[in-house]
């Protein structure tokens, strides 16, 4: 039973997660489970054992408090509160819907004869999906009660489950005659709650809330290998899959959230683009939220420049200046701290246009150089950038001046002192405006 997160109404809406029983080989990798992804989406995952990733498959709607089963068809049983729905993915409501209150249902899990074995509280019954009926067997045990939940899986063709908390037995279940189920051993375990167990041919999975291990019968010893902490996936029941069961394909729920919206911007090429992210993604197990640079909205991935892991860019080649560009953060799959563009669960964010403009610059002639003590002089004053132009200038007799310029040449005066003795006289720029941008 996964104590998780409750959803909004049903008296069902409580998550958990599925674990499948797989064939050999790159397959037997893949598990799945049913819980929820903050900050919203309930349903049925797709993990990868071997890089501890997941992917969303199916929204489930009856929220899924207690355990799945995947059927030979491809069907998700779904067990939750007295309640069993029948699902097929990606359809996110049941197709069917069997009441069996006042049992109150916790583990479920696959049996030989293609029924699902269905722990309660109360006892153990089977599930038959075909005619949507229940079969009640018989009540645990005296000593096993009471039973918050049993957890089901296979070893060597026999049933075992665990019930307690937090002191976990494991529990030989006699199929035929539940109340002669036996107690064989203990699970390590002093974690938080414990929510699920499986078995992947002979291997046997569990779970808490966060993280998937493996279990030794022998030692009652669990080791962990996926650790889910610091993502949104609620990790709450596992369950197990036929032979020969085809992948679900994974659904798309991840999304780049939104950057503050602004109309065309121009920045200078000596001024990094700062760009304001809402804090609004929503990033499965393997993604990561960056952001991108590119030039053609209609070919975003093919036309990216330049990423960052921060929401700022800096000029640099091959950017130019004079053209329209546009910034949005990207999220995707996680590849050497990069997003992978070939995600097919790419998604960008909206994009802010931005227009890199080139800092001015300014340079002095004079048709004479040579003036006279006393006398001045026309310099011709060139710029590169767009006008109109601000320019501060400063020399030794006149000191600070700054001139307006409307075009991309002028002239300015610039006169010695009576008296002053031969030599040169320093004409320096020292800030520089234009239509803009800032030189200094």
């Amino acid at each position: 039973m996964a104590k998780i997160h409750t959803m909004q109404s049903p008296p069902w809406a409580l998550l958990l997660f599925l674990c499948l029983t797989l064939p050999t080989g790159l397959r037997a990798q893949i598990i799945y489970v049913n819980g929820e992804l903050l900050p919203g989406f309930a349903g049925l995952f797709k993990v990868d054992l071997a890089t501890c990733t997941f992917c969303p498959v199916s929204a489930m709607n009856d929220g899924s408090d207690y355990d799945l089963t995947i059927l030979p068809n491809g069907n998700v049983v779904n067990a939750s509160s007295g309640f069993i729905a029948v699902f097929d993915p990606p359809l996110p409501n049941p197709i069917t819907f069997l009441n069996i209150i006042p049992q109150s249902t916790t583990g479920n899990i696959l049996n030989p004869a293609g029924n699902v074995y269905q722990a309660t509280a109360q006892g153990l019954g089977v599930y038959n999906p075909v005619t949507n009926q229940f079969t009640y067997i018989g009540n645990w045990p005296a000593s096993f009660l009471p039973i918050v939940e049993m957890e089901l899986w296979y070893q060597g063709g026999q049933l075992y489950g665990y019930f307690g908390f937090p002191n976990l037995q494991v529990a030989q279940i006699d199929v035929n005659n539940p109340a002669n189920s036996t107690i064989i051993g203990t699970i390590n375990y002093s974690g938080p709650y414990f929510s699920g167990a499986c078995n992947v041919g002979n291997t046997v999975y569990m779970s808490d809330e966060k993280t998937i291990f493996t279990y030794d019968p022998s030692t009652g010893n669990l080791n962990a290998i996926c650790d889910f902490t610091g993502t949104p996936l609620a990790i709450g029941g596992l369950s197990s899959t036929p032979p020969g069961f085809q992948d679900y394909p994974c659904s798309c729920t991840t999304n780049a959230g939104s950057i503050t919206a602004q109309g065309l911007t121009n920045y200078c090429t000596n001024q990094p683009i700062n760009i304001s992210h809402n804090g609004n993604q929503v990033l499965d197990g393997n993604d990561i939220l960056r952001y991108a640079l590119f030039s053609n909205p209609n070919d975003t991935v093919g036309s990216v420049i330049a990423t960052s892991s921060t929401p700022n860019f800096v000029f640099a080649p091959p950017m130019q200046t004079g053209v329209t560009y546009y910034v949005a953060a990207v999220a995707g799959n996680n590849l050497s701290g990069n997003v992978d563009l070939a995600d097919p669960c790419l998604d960008f964010s909206n994009a802010n246009q931005i227009v890199w403009r080139p800092t001015p610059t300014v340079s002095f002639s004079a048709a004479n150089p040579n003036v006279c003590s006393g006398a001045c002089t026309t310099v011709t004053a060139t710029f590169t950038g767009s006008p109109p132009f601000t320019l501060t200038y400063t020399n030794s007799v006149s000191g600070t001046v700054t001139l307006n310029f409307p075009a991309l040449t002028g002239t300015l005066q610039v006169c010695t002192a009576v008296g002053a003795l031969p030599g040169a006289l320093n004409l320096q720029a020292i800030a520089l405006t234009d239509a803009w941008c800032t030189c200094q």
